[in-house]
Order: C-alpha cells, then structure tokens, then sequence
C-alpha cells in the first residue's frame, strides 16, 4: 500500500511540477515520506493528496494562461539506441516472469517533414504511457515498444495499435499547411514472437505492418506465424545441451563498487553464450531456448558453481572479491531444493554463504501469491546469503512484500538513474528512494552508471553502491584478472574503471 501510494504521489507531482514549470513540488516526496513515518497510511495518503492542492490554492504554483496547451512530459522521440534497450528488456521480462510486451511498427504516408515528423512524435508520446518508447527508425517508420505488463492481453495490444493510428491520421499545421497523414500498422507482442529476442520481435512487427500495406494503406495487422520470421530459436535449442557441456555457456562478471570509497565492492554474474557460428549471444536471445530445451536447473546450477568458483580462483590469485550476485528467475525460486543446491556448492568450494548475493527481480515478488518464493528466499536468508531485489522500482512491490523476503539492499532501476544529473524531479524521486531504503535498514545500490556526473550525483545522495557500463562492462573471467591488475596500478584508482 504504502509503494504504490508514494509512488504514484512521485509521478503525480513530477508531472505537475514539469507541466506548469514550478520546482516547489519537488518537496512533496519528502513531505509524503515524512507523514508516513509520524502518522502512519491515512496521514501519507492525506499528504499526498492534499499538499498540492493547497501549495495551489496558496499561489505557489504559477497559473497556465487559458488557452495555451500545457506541456507534456518526455513527448520527444527517443533515440534508437532506447528503443534497443527497451525491446531488450521488454522479451527479458517476458522470460522471467511471464510479462507481455508489444512491439508496433507504423508505417507513415507521405513522408512527413522534420516539423510534421516533431508533431507527430509528440501526439504518439502523448498517446502512450511514461516510460513506452517511441523511435523514427526511418523518415517513413515510427517504432513503439510498450513496456511489460501483466494486464497487456492481445486485445489490449490491438487497442494501443488503434490509439496510435488514430493520433497519426488527425491533420497536422506545420508550416502553416494542414497535411493528413495514413499509418499502416503492423505489432507484435512478446508472448506471440517468433524467438524471444528484440531482433525478432521487432522483425514480426514489421512483417505485420508489411502484410497490413498489402492490404492497403491505412490496415492493420497482428503478427501470426505464417508470416515467418527469424528462427535463430530453434537452432540454440538443438545445441543448449552440448553448450553447458562444453562450455561455451558460462559467467561474465560486471564490477561493482562502493560509491563513497570507489572500492571494488562486488560482481554481478550474467550468463552469456559464446557460440562457435553466432559468436556472443547476449541472454535475451538465448535464455527462452535453455528453457524450452529443459536445461533451465543446469543452467542455473552451472551459473552458482561457476560463479563461487570465480571467487575462490581470484582470491589464490591475490584478487579478494567481497561478493558475486547471482540472477534467479521465478522457477529457480519455486524450487523447494534450490536452497541445498546453493549450500553445496558453498560447501564444495569452502566459500563463506555472505559472499553469494542472491538477486531476484522485483516483479518476482511483487504479487506476494507464490509461498514457495518465499520460503525459499528465507531458507537462503539462514544459510547466509545476501538477497538482492533487482530492477527495484519497476515491479510495485509493497513495504510489507520487502520485509517478508529478508532482502538485505535494492537495487534500484536504471530508468530512475538515467537523468539524474539533469533532471531535478528525477532527483527527487531518487532522493526519496534511498531516505525510504535508508530508514527501513536496506542498503543500495543503483544501475546503468554512463557517466561520471550521475556517479557524482548518486554519491552526493548516499546511495551505498554503483554498477553501470559507464565505470566497467561485463567481462570473461579471465579478463577481469587483466582489468583489476590495469586498475591496480596508481594511476588507476578510481572508480571510472573502464
């Protein structure tokens, strides 16, 4: 209860406070926090609600002039390089909790001119919800992907693909001419995609959108397997098996650092696939294909025993990694044995259970209906491993859902990281994210680091630790002995590492 009201209290007042150009809701965070501590839920929600409606009736938020169109928040398009990453995540979700996703293509006509291009970026922006992202991926296609959600059934996916056509086809003023545009769409969504990867959602999209402008401009259509599609799928499913076996399925490990000390303070483990043809394949592209092969336990029991053993390899090395993080989807966490698994192979490499981090997606545990998450969670909680919660801020889990868990830090989403150094309300928002860790005795750490000025802002704020391809990318095993050796030297201690 107590999330989902700050949350939306978050939105709201970032919202307001960019519709109408004022900094003083950037407060209102602080103030809802601050009346949950002392007053409990009804004085939150009281807050939440009320503190900008009184700042406005007090004349503290400025007036819009009637009949002047407020400004809408982020209604530019994004780069393609977000939209990439937003596919990515959108078929990760989708193989790790079962969330849907959509990807729709449009295919404009005429070819609209850099203003008309602007308008209509702004009317599909405005069409969707914060966070879907929008691309021009070329002077005639617009690309949206809608983020995972449970509630995106395939009638939802077709009315989305509805709103945007409809916001596309209104007539457009630029340069003082009224042109009128037609969006052939085609759309895809994660759950009916060829392979689970972003190349091939987006593929099946498009193929929709072609077989729609076969049927005249202005169609629509949802993809359906008889219009192919890329089948990258079916060859790792063959070779899954062998892959484990032979290794080419194994760790690489990201860094972690403390942001106050700029020590190394940890390593995420992430599987990737060397293939002998394919060369690296990134998870997302490979993990649905492990599943269905039914390796899933394997893979998972390769990625513990690797990953503890990483650490013993480095410590008779000379390098002392305090901690390795291990993803585990809902499956791995369903699974009463899991816990014995891990306390065997700490056993087998003489490896102290603190050092193994346990990493679980917020959506895992957001619902709070599966009691055998959760007790699984607490029998890894006894041996002595440490529990992250990933990806915290995009699943809704409540207050009381993070005590239950025995996490012990949050890892907080690279989406509220992203602006921060530009961005005050972004600011706010995860100003407030780590007061709430704080006070109920978690510690952090923040994800998607690029560049040293948000790495400078996250120190500033307190949060505990930091992660990002800004300060060190994913590496094999043997070149992160390479890196921590170059980084080793004088000339190298900080924390830009990479």
């Amino acid at each position: 209860m107590f999330q989902k009201v700050l949350f939306g209290s978050l939105r709201a007042a970032r919202k307001i406070s960019d519709d109408v150009g004022s900094p003083a809701l950037a407060f209102v965070p602080a103030a809802t926090l601050g009346a949950y501590w002392m007053g409990g839920e009804t004085a939150l929600v009281g807050t939440a609600l009320g503190l900008p409606l009184l700042m406005m009736a007090g004349g503290y938020l400025p007036q819009i002039p009637r009949g002047v169109q407020k400004p809408v928040e982020q209604r530019h398009l994004d780069s393609l390089s977000r939209l990439e990453t937003a596919l990515d995540q959108a078929v990760t979700h989708y193989v790790n909790g079962s969330k849907n996703a959509v990807c729709i293509d449009m295919n404009v006509h005429p070819q609209p001119g850099p203003r008309q291009t602007d308008a209509l970026g702004h009317r599909l922006k405005g069409a969707l919800r914060f966070g879907d992202i929008v691309a021009q991926r070329n002077p005639n296609t617009f690309t949206a992907c809608i983020q995972a959600s449970e509630n995106l059934t395939d009638d939802a996916a077709h009315e989305i693909a509805l709103r945007l056509q409809t916001a596309l086809v209104r007539p457009v003023l630029a340069d003082g001419a009224s042109q009128t545009f037609q969006a052939t769409i085609g759309y895809c969504t994660s759950q009916h995609a060829p392979d689970l990867t972003a190349p091939s959602l987006l593929d099946a999209a498009g193929r929709a959108a072609l077989a729609a402008k076969r049927q005249g401009k202005g169609g629509m259509r949802s993809y359906e397997p008889s219009m192919g599609g890329q089948t990258l799928k079916s060859t790792l499913v063959q070779g899954v098996a062998d892959a484990l076996k032979n290794g080419q399925i194994h760790p690489w490990f990201q860094p972690q650092f403390a942001s106050q000390s700029g020590q190394l303070s940890g390593v995420e483990a992430l599987v990737r696939w060397v293939h002998p043809e394919h060369g690296l394949i990134p998870p997302n592209e490979f993990l649905s294909a492990v599943r269905q092969a039914g390796a899933w336990a394997d893979l998972t029991n390769m990625m513990i025993n690797k990953s503890l053993g990483a650490l013993a390899y480095l410590e008779k090395s000379g390098i002392y990694v305090p901690t390795v993080g291990v993803n585990f989807a809902q499956d791995d966490l369903s699974d009463p044995g899991l816990a014995d698994r891990i306390a065997w192979a700490l056993d087998r490499t003489d490896m102290d259970p603190a050092r193994l981090t346990v990493e679980v997606l917020e959506s895992v545990v957001a619902g709070g209906t599966d009691s055998r998450v959760q007790d699984t969670l607490k029998d890894i909680a006894k041996i002595g491993c440490q529990i992250d919660l990933d990806d915290f801020g995009t699943g809704h889990a409540s207050i009381a859902c993070l005590r239950d868990y025995s996490l012990n830090r949050l890892k907080i989403d690279r989406s509220y990281v992203e602006n921060i150094d530009t961005d005050e309300s972004q600011r706010a928002m995860l100003e407030t994210i780590l007061m709430m860790a704080t006070r109920l005795g978690f510690d952090t750490l923040a994800e998607g680091i690029e560049t040293q000025s948000q790495l400078q802002v996250l120190s500033q704020l307190g949060c505990g630790h930091v992660q990002g391809f800004g300060l060190a990318k994913p590496m094999p095993l043997m070149d992160f002995e390479v890196w921590y050796a170059d980084r080793s030297q004088p000339k190298d201690r900080k924390v830009a590492a990479q």
